[in-house]
């Protein structure tokens, strides 16, 4: 028999889910390049785009874009 899922809880903001990992931003490492080109986005940026991505629950990488 299928359960259905409620949620008590509203589903966390964007603040919510990224300060903490603000916090831990010191200590992770810078990326460097592997070729000629520099980089377009710093890790900082790419995680930001990530967790936006998935609180707004896109189904396609083209609503990313």
């Amino acid at each position: 028999m299928p359960r259905s899922f409620s949620p008590s809880q509203e589903p966390p903001s964007f603040d919510d889910v990224f300060n903490p990992i603000e916090k831990l931003q010191s200590s992770v490492p810078d990326l460097e390049s592997r070729g000629y080109r520099p980089l377009q986005m710093e890790f900082m940026h790419q995680l930001k785009d990530l967790v936006a991505f998935h609180l707004e629950e896109h189904k396609s990488g083209r609503d990313l874009l």
